[in-house]
């Protein structure tokens, strides 16, 4: 389910489509498929209408086999993966893998793709269109005041013939794909409605949504405007299978599945049911979290599609990739519609009062941001004066001599200011920690879909209980560094050189301590990940207890096979 984007500017698709006649062919159409792919070969799904129906799994496997996919070393499963999706689909290994073993293979043809697109008798001709010019295909559908990394972009000819294909039915190719979508459930937060975004408990995301939402609904109505106007298409695409709804499920399927490929972007199928995973090296051992099996995609030059473990795993262990890099749960959620708890990557950006910009807590240490303004703030309490708008800014701020500790006494009322200030923030949240944490207890437990919690507002409670655990973990560092400060402030007796050298030791120690601790953390991980790999090996007679001595109950200190991870 990676997203493949683009970024170019909104006004490129603006102007062409206001400007033009869409009925109008293009000069330049795409480029034609490529002979040494084999499209001919593809294979429908005998009486799709019927084992559709009975079967979505079973028809999903039928048409994956006909099509050349080995489905002998890897397995799909529906609601049992430990991933973002606790009710979707997840892949995992059938047999003991290697890095060497290919555990899935999935042929440029059977990819839904634009070059595709262009063996349709109908689809082939929407692309002559000016509309579909190749330079304006992709348009952006967040604000452009919105975080670079959260930036997404609409494909909007791949989108169009994800609908046209859809409103075939079962007369499709992949009507066994689009089957298994729809028991996906595929959701952004597009489809979020304002009771839902509320759940999120984080204002910063609803002007972005809502907008992109107008952006979706313009791009919609001059689309087809245009092509229900169309002297040859009209018949088509006057259909009530092109709605804005399945305009929406489109653009979630391309924007959360598909990946990119020689002919750009594309949809490969069982390929898009692997999970998200940060890399285990990101994890902490306070994050509680296990080593996952982690794999990764190669192409070849035609854009048939490879899928390897990046190391040893057993058999029965579910694979994961990582969609995207380093990105917090608010960018996961616009790029892909989930969060994951104990993100690595997280940040807290919280509006504090008296500074310029919001800041970015983190889970790993303190903000230099927020300890540079308490420490500002302070200072010129002292001097009975207020920060000025170019002092209240963090690029001020980190360039200042604010940065680095000035004095005990400044330090112990700036953390001390920094505590009444976090456990403020921790009281203007709708709902307390406590109160989210039962609330997603009971949501595990019960299971989702279970009355009162749907998919959204377990995502929703992922979400906010990691922004909150993020805060709590910077009030523990902060009571901590005052404990520590207090006691260097005792025993220097307010000699502030002898202050500043015991802090830079007591710093130089706390980095040691981390790097160590650090070190630690990757060697169990590298020996847990080798686990991962070795087979449980049979009990010999003398475990099993029928060797000599053993008696009939054999020996209760007999070796146990290793444990799951």
């Amino acid at each position: 389910m990676r997203k493949f984007s683009t970024w170019i500017s909104v006004l490129s698709w603006l102007g062409l489509a206001l400007g033009k006649d869409v009925s109008k062919k293009q000069e330049h159409p795409y480029p034609e498929p490529r002979p040494e792919i084999p499209y001919d070969k593809r294979v429908f799904l005998p009486n799709a209408y019927s084992f559709i129906r009975e079967d979505p799994e079973g028809a999903f496997r039928e048409w994956l086999g006909l099509n050349g996919v080995d489905l002998s070393r890897v397995q799909f499963k529906h609601g049992e993966g430990r991933g973002t999706d606790p009710v979707g689909f997840s892949l995992f290994t059938s047999k003991r893998a290697t890095p060497a073993d290919a555990v899935l293979s999935v042929p440029m043809h059977l990819a839904l793709s634009l070059e595709a697109a262009q063996l349709d008798p109908v689809y082939s001709e929407v692309l002559k269109l000016p509309v579909f010019n190749r330079q304006n295909v992709t348009t952006p559908i967040l604000t452009p005041g919105a975080p670079a990394s959260t930036q997404g972009s609409v494909q909007v000819d791949l989108i169009s013939f994800v609908m046209y294909e859809r409103a075939k039915g079962y007369k499709s190719f992949w009507a066994p794909y689009f089957a298994m979508l729809d028991k996906a459930r595929v959701s952004t937060l597009l489809d979020w409605t304002e009771e839902e975004l509320q759940e999120l408990q984080s204002l910063k995301s609803f002007p972005q949504v809502e907008d992109a939402k107008r952006k979706l609904q313009y791009i919609f109505h001059d689309l087809f405007k245009g092509l229900r106007e169309h002297d040859t298409l009209s018949a088509e695409f006057s259909k009530p299978d092109y709605s804005e709804a399945a305009m929406l499920w489109a653009t979630q399927v391309v924007q959360t599945r598909a990946f990119g490929s020689p002919v750009g972007a594309a949809l490969y199928p069982l390929a898009d049911l692997i999970n998200h995973s940060p890399p285990n090296e990101a994890f902490h051992s306070y994050d509680s979290r296990e080593p996952v099996a982690m794999a990764s995609f190669t192409q070849d030059d035609l854009g048939n599609m490879q899928m390897r473990p990046d190391f040893t795993v057993k058999a029965g262990k579910e694979l994961f990739i990582t969609y995207a890099p380093t990105r917090t749960n608010m960018e996961l959620l616009f790029g892909y519609g989930f969060a994951i708890e104990h993100n690595p990557y997280e940040k807290a950006n919280i509006e504090v009062q008296g500074l310029k910009e919001n800041v970015d807590f983190t889970v790993s240490e303190l903000s230099p941001v927020f300890m540079a303004f308490l420490r500002a703030s302070v200072f010129a309490q002292k001097k009975k004066k207020l920060l000025t708008p170019k002092q209240s800014s963090s690029v001020w701020l980190l360039r200042s001599k604010f940065r680095r500790p000035l004095d005990g006494w400044n330090e112990i009322n700036s953390l001390r200011n920094g505590l009444n200030l976090l456990e403020q923030m921790d009281s203007h949240w709708p709902t307390q920690t406590d109160a989210d944490k039962s609330m997603f207890a009971e949501c595990e437990a019960d299971g989702v879909d279970a009355t009162g919690c749907d998919d959204k507002l377990h995502t929703a409670l992922i979400f906010r209980l990691t922004v909150k655990r993020i805060l709590w973990g910077q009030s523990v560092y902060m009571m901590n560094m005052l404990k520590d400060v207090t006691k260097i402030v005792d025993e220097t007796q307010k000699d502030n050189e002898a202050f500043l050298e015991e802090m830079q030791e007591l710093e130089e120690e706390n980095a040691n301590v981390k790097a160590k601790k650090r070190a630690r953390e990757l060697q169990f991980l590298k020996q847990t990940i080798s686990e991962m790999g070795q087979e449980d090996q049979p009990l010999t007679e003398e475990e099993e207890g029928g060797g000599k001595g053993g008696g009939e109950g054999g020996d209760s200190n007999a070796a146990k096979p290793k444990q799951e991870l």
